[in-house]
C-alpha cells in the first residue's frame, strides 16, 4: 500500500534541500579491486542490464580488474585480463559494434613511445587477449569519443613526456589507425573530451605541469583533427585530475582542476568568446588524486567530488558557480579514480572511487530524497 504525502511548495523545497545538505550516501558491501586501482570505469559489461566496473591495476606486469554488478551495489569478481607495461588510465566503449563494451587501457613507462591496449569484450564479464597500439610517451590517461562524426568511437590520450596529444580513429571492426600525435606546447597531466564552443564537435582539455598555463584547450574539427591549443591560466604547480561540468548552469562547459601541490580544487567558468573566468579556489584534502563532476541530487545543478589518500570529499554548488563543502563522504580512503554510475537501479548515481591502498573497496549509495519520490 503507498502512502501519499502532502507537502506544501515551502515544506517541499526545505524538505528536498534537508535531504542533501550534507553527504547522503551509504556504504555498499565491499568488493575485490586487484592491487592499486588507479583508474576506474562503469559500464555494462555482461549485458545483464546492470552496471558493473573496470579498473587499471598500478603494477607491473599489469592487469584490469572487472567486477560484475548485481544490481543491488554489490559487486562479484570476474576476470584480471594481463596489460603489458604499467597500466594508469581506462575507458569503456563498443568499439566493433557487436553490442558489447569494450576496454582501453593506456600504459606508462620509460620508453619513447607507449601503447594504449584495446580488449575486445564477450559479453559475459570476459575479454579477448589485449591488441596493442602506439601512441606518444607516459599516456596516463585514455578518453574515447567520437571525434569524426563517423558512429565509431576514437581513442585520445595525453603524452605527458611527449608534450602532444595522441589520436587513434576507429575502423569499427575494432581496430585503429595509426595514431596522429598533436602538440601541446606544454607538459600534460590529465584528460578530459567535451565540446568547449558547443559546435557540436569534440574538443579536448588537458590539465598542465607548467609555469604559463593551468590547461590547454584543443578545439575540434570534427574529422578527427584539432586547432592549436590555446592556454588558461597559470601557475607553479600541476594538476594531477581534471573534469568538465556546467557549474553555473548558463549552457557552457567549464573547467575543474585538481591541484595536486596546494590540495584545492580550481574553478574556471566559461565565458563567451572561449575564454574563462580568473581561478576559484576551493581548499580540498590534501593527497587528493582524482576530481569528478556530476548532477547527483537530481535539482539541475552539477557538484564537484575528490578524492585520494586523504579520503573523498563533496562540493555543492547553487548553480550559480559557488561551491560549499558539504563534508567527507563516509568510507573512503586512498581513493583514485572516479565513476559515478547508478548501481542499484534506483534512478540517483552512486560513488565509486576504489581505494588503492587496499584490494577491498566499497561503492556508495545515492540516498537523496529525489522530487520524483513524493510527488
Amino acid at each position: 500500500m503507498k502512502i501519499a504525502i502532502v507537502l506544501t511548495a515551502a515544506a517541499l523545497c526545505a524538505f528536498f534541500l534537508a535531504a542533501h545538505a550534507d553527504v547522503p550516501f551509504i556504504a555498499a558491501p565491499e568488493f575485490y579491486t586487484g592491487l592499486q586501482p588507479w583508474a576506474t570505469v562503469a559500464g555494462d559489461v555482461n549485458n545483464d542490464g546492470y552496471i558493473d566496473i573496470a579498473m587499471a591495476n598500478f603494477d607491473f606486469p599489469g592487469y584490469a580488474t572487472i567486477v560484475l554488478g548485481n544490481g543491488h551495489g554489490s559487486f562479484a569478481f570476474a576476470s584480471s585480463p594481463s596489460i603489458d607495461k604499467t597500466p594508469n588510465g581506462i575507458a569503456a566503449a563498443d568499439f566493433n559494434g557487436d553490442g558489447n563494451l569494450d576496454l582501453v587501457v593506456s600504459s606508462i613507462s620509460n620508453d619513447p613511445s607507449d601503447v594504449v591496449s584495446v580488449l575486445l569484450g564477450h559479453g559475459d564479464g570476459s575479454f579477448e587477449a589485449a591488441i596493442e597500439y602506439q601512441v606518444g610517451a607516459f599516456p596516463k590517461f585514455v578518453a574515447v569519443a567520437d571525434l569524426n562524426v563517423d558512429g565509431i568511437p576514437d581513442i585520445v590520450t595525453e603524452n605527458t613526456n611527449s608534450n602532444s596529444v595522441s589520436v587513434l580513429l576507429g575502423v569499427g571492426d575494432g581496430s585503429f589507425l595509426p595514431r596522429t600525435d598533436f602538440d601541446l606546447g606544454l607538459v600534460p597531466e590529465s584528460l578530459a573530451l567535451g565540446d568547449i564552443d558547443g559546435d557540436g564537435n569534440v574538443d579536448v582539455v588537458v590539465s598542465a605541469n607548467s609555469p604559463f598555463a593551468s590547461f590547454a584547450v584543443m578545439l575540434g574539427n570534427g574529422d578527427g583533427t584539432f586547432g592549436l591549443p590555446v592556454y588558461t591560466g597559470a601557475s607553479n604547480t600541476f594538476f594531477p585530475s581534471i573534469t568538465l561540468g556546467d557549474f553555473n548552469r548558463d549552457g557552457r562547459l567549464d573547467v575543474a582542476l585538481l591541484d595536486g601541490i596546494h590540495g584545492e580544487a580550481d574553478i574556471y567558468l566559461a565565458q563567451s568568446g572561449g575564454l574563462y573566468s580568473n581561478v576559484i579556489e576551493i581548499p580540498t584534502d590534501a593527497n587528493s588524486l582524482s576530481i569528478a563532476a556530476a548532477d547527483l541530487f537530481g535539482d539541475g545543478n552539477v557538484e564537484l567530488i575528490t578524492a585520494g589518500g586523504g579520503g573523498a570529499r563533496l562540493f555543492e554548488t547553487s548553480g550559480d558557480g559557488s561551491f560549499r563543502d558539504a563534508g567527507a563522504f563516509p568510507g573512503i580512503a586512498g581513493g583514485a579514480g572516479i565513476a559515478i554510475a547508478d548501481i542499484n537501479g534506483d534512478g540517483k548515481p552512486d560513488l565509486i572511487a576504489p581505494s588503492y591502498l587496499s584490494q577491498q573497496s566499497t561503492a556508495l549509495l545515492n540516498q537523496t530524497l529525489f522530487r520524483g519520490e513524493f510527488e
